[in-house]
This record gives C-alpha cells, structure tokens and sequence, in this order.
C-alpha cells in the first residue's frame, strides 16, 4: 500500500476509499507516487479525477465532516484543496480537456512527476503505476527529463527543475538543459512571487547552491539577476582568484559546507543557524550576493582595480532586488544588514593582528547586529566572513584569514554575552524624559545622541548608575549648545 495513504488516519483512508468508489476514475499522482517509488514519505496527497475536482472534494468533506476547502491556482482550471487537521489533499481536474489520465499526465512537467497510481487500487494495497513518459526508468536513473512543451506551458518549470536536481539527488538530462537554455527568457513572464518561492525552497535544499552555478550556465540566473550577471568577467584584487560573478557563486556553495560541517569550522555559529530554515536560507542569500555592490562600485588607483563602498553599494542594490521579488521587510533588512557589514569582520582582523582591536569597537559590532535571534546576528556575519575568506584564493590573502575569523568570533561572542545582552537587557539609566524634565531639551535627533552616549559608556564599564549618567549627560550639555524645550 502506498506509504502515505496507509500512514493517514484511518478515517481519512476510509472516507477516501468510499468516495473514490463513488469516482471510480480517481488517481494519486505526482509527487506523491514518485516519492512512493522512491521509497520516501511524502506529506501530501495529490489526485486527479475525471470530471469536476469540486464534486470530489465536497464528497470527501461530506465524508470527514470537516475540512476546510483553499481554491488552488487562478481559478482557470478545476483545482481545489481540502486540509483536513494538517492534511493537505490537492483534488484537480484532469488537465487542460485531456480525455484519459496518460494524456493529463503528457501534460505534467518533468517525466517523474508523469506518473499515477488508481487511488481505489492504491487504498486496496495495489501498486498499479501509469507511466506513459517511462518517468519510472528515470527515476532508476535518476535522471530529470522535461514533458514535451513543458516550458512554454508554464515557464517556472525550468526553474523548479533544478530543485528537483538538488532534493532527488538528479541529473538534467541534455536535451532539458538545452531546453531551458533555448526558453530562458521566457521566466521573464513569470510573477515574482514565485520565482521567490522557488529560490526558496531551492536555497533549502543541501546542495542547491550548485545548481545557482548551473542556473548561471543555462543563461536563467541573469535574467532573474542581472546585478549579479554585473560581475562576469569582472577582475578583483590580488586578493582574489575569481572573477565577481563565481566568486559570489563559490562563496555560496563554502557556505553551505560549513553550514554541513564541512570543514568543521565555527561549531557554534553553525549550531545557531543550520538547524534554523529561516536563518540559514536568509545567510546563503547574503552570501550569494554579498559582492554585488562591486561593479558599481569599481574604480582604478594607480594600478589596481578598487571596490570602495561595495558594501553599502550592494545593500542597497539588494533592497531593490528584494523589491522586486516581493520580500517580507524584516526580511529585506536582515540580508541588507549583512551585506551592508560583510567587510567589518576582516577591517577587525586586521586592527587585531595589528594589536589595536578595542573593546569599544567589539561593544559597536554588537550594538550593529543585535537581533531578535540567538547571538543576534553575529553568527551569521561571521559565517559569512568565513565562506567569503574560503571563495578567495589569490595570492595577497592573509595565510591564516579563516583563523583569524574564528578567533575574532569567539571573542565578540564573549563580549556580547557577558557584557552587551546583560546589560541591554537592563532598565535604562536615563530616558528621554529624563532630558526633558532635567535638561529643559526639546525631543529631536540630539536625544538619540545622547541616550547613545551614555549606553556606550554603560558598556564600556565607564559608568554603572543612574547618577554617573547624568554627570555624564551634564558634562556633554556644558561642552556643546543644544535646543531647550519651551
């Protein structure tokens, strides 16, 4: 019996089986047969049916006496899900008119997705598969094929394949990467909102930052990015070997070794973030366009190509890529943050190999990244730090850089647990209203200063109460003319 239909509560399987008796032509298919044949669980159900999909779905309610119908896609087409106490059962018509389900399935995307299984045989323990695209062999062989005119039916597909590559473990076969080498532009036709989605799901995936390198060769990644298409071919200092462009694509794939623990470097940051989606996925994005301010940024002093600025450059560019592809705000600013610093870490390893790193700047660094999140986003930044050293190999990079970052890492996180989160976790000496009803100061811009002032002092053990920041306050009103409230 199929895995996950004989793994659903049997109330579910048995108001199934009573309304595939009443839809006799009725078939699991997709995903959910592939993943059968591969021996893996899957956590959906996806079925078509001959004739209307919505006559199905409020059969198999009437049965369960519960769920919740979600109208799927457009509208277009008769497609609708049924989520019944976290299960998701997707019911849609047979595809574009087709007339049998070997023609519905000639329509799918990729040969192992072709492929279905009759749910009144599957319910029964039968493991009857329809495969008219021999999407089985491929399976075996594990080799991704397209259905014919898979593309120009719906271009995202093209994308979605190379996340089959990474979750299956599969290889493009050649016809489908010429293919998508061919139709390219045709992603262009496709709503940002899930290009996103599926950068998402990729960026997931062990091993997706390969297939943002292969994205790259089959011509789809510049059209999705041409900011990072900016970089082909753009030389770098000596302490590069790669051009802009495979320099961002290599530091994406060392980040996900270390986030695999491959080399077994920063075990800390890596716990923090590997076992969090979110956290990870948003960290393989900064590190895919952490340079990508650089060829805006580009100039030449004397003899050497230079990139000043490219980190502010690139958080910019990057809020407008997220722009584009619909990002949460939060979001948005996290990876700004990141690469608007990727460069701190190194600036910081050279004033402590220089003997000058003071606590004033670690507390700073602290300040800059302090998140919502454990460690803030200090993990982050320095994984960052450590795949961007890891991509660089050329012949002026410091000999020991990844030491140097692990070393700086562990003593900023000691000074952000032991005195930056104690002591933000405090009550405030002063407030603003403190400024006004002491001082006589108008709200504005200064009172930020100085709430500023005296929080950098606190944690730079200058001051410890309430009395010493006010003398501090005073000092700094004395020695400068402010605005005083009316």
């Amino acid at each position: 019996m199929n895995a996950i239909v004989s793994s659903c509560p049997p109330e579910l399987r048995q108001a199934l089986a009573a309304t595939a008796r009443r839809f006799p032509e009725s078939w699991l298919v997709g995903g959910v047969v592939r993943d059968f044949l591969l021996g893996r669980a899957d956590a959906d159900i996806d079925l078509a049916v001959s004739g209307s999909a919505q006559a199905f779905a409020e059969e198999l309610r009437r049965r369960l006496n519960a769920g919740v119908f979600v109208r799927l896609g457009d509208g277009a087409e008769d497609a609708i899900r049924l989520v019944w106490h976290g299960f998701e059962i997707d019911i849609a018509s047979l595809r574009g008119g087709a007339a049998t389900i070997e023609a519905d399935l000639c329509l799918r995307d990729y040969t192992i997705n072709a492929m279905a299984m009759p749910l009144v045989a599957a319910l029964s323990g039968q493991s009857i598969v329809i495969d008219p695209l021999n999407g089985e062999a491929d399976l075996r062989q594990r080799r991704l094929r397209m259905c014919r005119h898979a593309f120009v039916a719906d271009p995202l597909r093209m994308l979605r394949g190379y996340r089959f590559a990474a979750q299956l473990a599969m290889t493009m076969d050649a016809a489908t990467q010429e293919e998508i080498r061919r139709q390219a532009a045709l992603i262009d036709q496709v709503a940002a909102e899930r290009i996103c989605h599926e950068f998402d799901l990729l960026m997931d995936c062990p091993g997706g930052g390969d297939c943002f390198a292969a994205m790259w060769d089959d011509g789809l990644l510049p059209r999705i990015l041409p900011e990072l298409a900016a970089g082909d071919g753009l030389r770098q200092p000596d302490f590069h070997h790669l051009d802009v462009l495979r320099h961002n694509l290599l530091a994406l794939t060392q980040l996900e070794q270390i986030l695999a623990g491959r080399p077994p470097l920063m075990a800390g940051a890596v716990a923090m973030v590997a076992e969090n989606r979110r956290r990870a996925r948003l960290l393989k994005y900064a590190a895919l366009l952490h340079d990508v301010g650089k060829p805006p940024s580009r100039g030449i002093k004397g003899d050497r190509v230079t990139f000043y600025g490219h980190d502010t450059a690139g958080a910019e560019l990057f809020a407008q890529i997220a722009a584009r592809l619909r990002w949460s705000a939060q979001d948005a600013r996290r990876v700004s943050a990141l690469i608007a610093m990727h460069m701190r870490p190194f600036h910081l390893c050279n004033a402590a190999r220089a003997g000058k790193l003071t606590l004033r700047a670690l507390l700073r660094l602290c300040r800059d990244l302090d998140a919502d999140q454990p460690g803030g986003l200090l993990p982050e930044l320095f994984l960052l730090a450590m795949a961007d050293s890891l991509a660089s190999h050329g012949r002026l990079k410091p000999e020991n850089m990844e030491g140097e970052v692990a070393a700086l890492y562990e003593r900023a996180t000691r000074v952000y647990e032991e005195r930056f989160r104690p002591i933000q976790a405090a009550p405030r000496l002063v407030t603003g209203r403190d400024l006004i009803e002491r001082f006589g100061l108008a709200p504005g811009p200064i009172f930020a200063a100085l709430l500023r002032l005296v929080e950098d002092a606190r944690l730079q053990g200058q001051i410890e109460n309430r009395d010493q920041a006010l003398a501090l306050i005073a000092a700094r009103l004395a020695a400068e003319t402010y605005p005083a409230g009316e």
